[in-house]
C-alpha cells in the first residue's frame, strides 16, 4: 500500500513555473528586476490577496508577463486546494489569455510570446489532469511542447525554456516502452541528459526568474525518476528547513511522505504558516501517523481533512485509512462505521478511490500484523516492520507469503541483501507449491530478484526470475510487472549484442 499522493503526481511539474520581463513597445526583454521578482515569491508564499493588489496597481495594459503572472495565481490556487470548482469558473480564461498574446504579436518578441503560451496551456494541461479532464489535458500539453520546442528553436542559449523544454525531453525519455510507438507517431523525442542538463543550466543562471524553479524541478525528478543528479541536494542532505517558500516546503513534504521518510516528512510539514489551511497537509499528516502507529491523531487529520475536502476526490480513499486506523487502535465499532460509510460518500473517478471501493466490495479482514507492518515500511520504519513480522505465526498461507515478502522488502531497504534474497525466495517457493490466487507477491519478488541478479552480474538467473516474473498471471499489478521484467530483459539482450 505505497502512497502516492495525488498532488504530487499532478502538481510536481508545476515547478517548470517561469519569469520573463519584457519591454512594453518592443521585442526586447527588460533587465532583471528584484520589486518584479518579489510578485513570483508572493506566489510561492500562497500570498493571493497581496499578489491581487499588486496585480491590480500595475500597468493597465497588459504585458505578456503580467498575463502570465495572472494565469500562475490562478492555476497555483486551484492546485494547492484541488478546488474543482473554482477550476470550472476559471479554466474558460485560458483561451482568452492565449489570444491576448497571439495579439501581441510584432509588438513583443517571438520567443517571449512563444514561451508564454507554451507555459499557460502546459498549466491548464496539469489542472485538468488532475480533474480527469484527459482528453482536453493531452491537447493542451500537446501544443505546449510544441511553443516551446519552437522558442528553444528560435535561441537556444536564453536560460527560460530551458526548463520547460528540459522538463518535456526528461518526461519523454521516461515514457514506459509500450508508449514508444505513440511517441513516435507525435514526433516526441526524449533525451534524458540533455533535458537534466538544460534544467541545471536554468537553475544556475544567476539574475533570472527560473533558478529556485529549475532547482525544485531537478529536485522533484530526482526522487520521482529515482535519477542521480548532482544538482539535487535538499532532499539527500536533509536540509529541509531552509526552504524558501511556502511551495517548496509543500512540494518537500510530499516528497518525504512518497518516499518513505514519515518522520521527516512530520517534522517538515509544521514549518508550514498554512499547515491549518491547506487540505493536503492535513492528508499529509494522517498518512504519516497511521504509518508511526499513532492512529488517533491519524484518524484525527483524516478527519479534518474529509470537513474541508472541497471535491468528491479522495473522499473513498481517506475513509479505507480511517477504517484502517480504527482497526489498528482495537475500534471495532468505528471501523465498522467508516468501512460502511465507503459506498455512500465521493465518486469513483480517480483510481485511489476507485481502489478503495473495490475494497470495500469485496472486503477481506486484513491481519493486523501485515497491515501494521505495511505502514510501518512505507513510512521508512523498517526496524518498526520488521519486529512486527519476525517471530510471529501466520497460521493462512496467503497471510505467510505476503510476510515473507514484507520481511524481505524491509531488508532490502537496510541493504542486508542476503536475507532480503532469502526472504524472496521463500515467497516464491511457498506460492508455486500452494494452490493460492493472489499471486503478486511471488511476481513482485521474482521481479526485485530479477534487478538484484542483474546488479551482480549473474545474468543467468536475472533472466530466470524476470521470466518468472512475467509467468505469474492474474493478479492486480500484472501489467506494470510483466511491462518492467520485460523492459530489463530488452536492455539485457541489446547489453550482450
Amino acid at each position: 500500500m505505497a502512497f502516492c499522493h495525488p498532488f504530487l503526481f499532478k502538481m510536481a511539474w508545476l515547478v517548470i513555473i517561469t519569469f520573463v520581463i519584457v519591454g512594453t513597445a518592443q521585442a526586447t526583454t527588460i533587465p532583471f528586476n528584484e520589486d518584479l521578482y518579489n510578485i513570483q515569491r508572493h506566489i510561492y508564499n500562497f500570498e493571493f490577496e497581496r499578489v491581487k493588489s499588486e496585480l491590480k496597481s500595475s500597468s493597465s495594459s497588459p504585458t505578456p508577463y503580467q498575463i502570465y503572472l495572472t494565469d500562475l495565481h490562478d492555476i497555483v490556487s486551484i492546485l494547492i486546494h484541488e478546488d474543482e470548482k473554482k477550476f470550472e469558473e476559471l479554466k474558460g480564461r485560458k483561451d482568452d489569455r492565449i489570444k491576448q498574446l497571439e495579439q501581441m504579436e510584432g509588438k513583443f518578441s517571438e520567443y517571449d510570446l512563444l514561451l508564454y503560451r507554451s507555459e499557460i496551456h502546459y498549466h491548464w494541461a496539469i489542472a485538468k489532469l488532475l480533474f480527469n479532464q484527459e482528453g482536453s489535458s493531452i491537447l493542451d500539453f500537446n501544443k505546449s511542447y510544441s511553443l516551446i520546442s519552437k522558442a528553444y528553436a528560435l535561441d537556444s542559449s536564453r536560460p527560460e525554456a530551458k526548463k520547460l523544454y528540459g522538463t518535456y525531453l526528461v518526461i519523454f525519455d521516461k515514457v514506459p516502452e509500450n508508449y514508444h510507438w505513440l511517441m513516435d507517431l507525435l514526433g516526441y523525442k526524449g533525451n534524458l541528459k540533455l533535458g537534466c542538463d538544460l534544467i541545471s543550466s536554468a537553475a544556475q543562471s544567476e539574475n533570472n526568474y527560473f533558478s529556485t524553479e529549475a532547482q525544485l524541478t531537478l529536485m522533484v525528478m530526482s526522487e520521482r525518476l529515482n535519477l542521480s543528479l548532482p544538482q539535487t541536494t535538499a532532499l539527500k542532505s536533509e536540509d529541509w528547513l531552509k526552504n524558501d517558500s511556502e511551495l517548496e516546503t509543500l512540494i518537500t513534504s510530499i516528497l518525504l511522505t512518497e518516499t518513505r521518510r514519515s518522520e521527516l516528512a512530520l517534522q517538515c510539514i509544521p514549518t508550514s504558516k498554512f499547515v491549518n489551511d491547506i487540505n493536503h497537509y492535513q492528508y499529509l499528516i494522517g498518512v504519516n501517523m497511521i504509518r508511526k502507529g499513532l492512529y488517533k491523531e491519524s484518524i484525527a487529520a483524516f478527519n479534518r481533512f474529509s470537513l474541508h475536502n472541497r471535491t468528491e476526490r479522495s473522499k473513498k480513499y481517506v475513509q479505507l485509512f480511517v477504517h484502517y486506523a480504527y482497526l489498528l487502535d482495537q475500534d471495532e465499532t468505528n471501523a465498522k462505521l467508516a468501512l460502511d460509510k465507503i459506498p455512500e460518500i465521493g465518486n469513483t473517478k480517480s483510481s485511489r478511490d476507485n481502489y478503495a471501493q473495490n475494497e470495500y466490495e469485496n472486503y477481506k479482514r486484513p491481519s493486523l500484523k501485515l497491515l501494521s507492518a505495511r505502514f510501518s515500511y512505507d513510512g521508512g520504519y523498517y526496524d518498526q516492520s520488521l519486529s512486527t513480522l519476525l517471530n510471529q505465526n501466520f497460521p493462512i498461507l496467503i497471510e505467510s507469503i505476503e510476510a515473507y515478502y514484507r520481511m524481505a522488502r524491509n531488508y532490502e531497504a537496510l541493504k542486508q541483501e542476503s536475507i532480503m534474497e532469502k526472504n524472496y525466495l521463500v515467497c516464491i517457493k511457498l506460492t508455486d507449491k500452494s494452490q493460492v490466487d493472489n499471486f503478486f507477491f511471488a511476481a513482485k519478488s521474482s521481479l526485485e530478484l530479477g534487478k538484484y541478479y542483474l546488479s551482480k552480474n549473474k545474468n543467468v538467473k536475472a533472466k530466470e526470475y524476470f521470466s518468472k516474473a512475467i509467468a505469474y498471471k492474474n493478479h492486480s499489478y500484472e501489467s506494470a510487472i510483466e511491462r518492467e521484467a520485460k523492459t530489463c530483459l530488452k536492455k539485457m539482450s541489446n547489453n550482450s549484442n
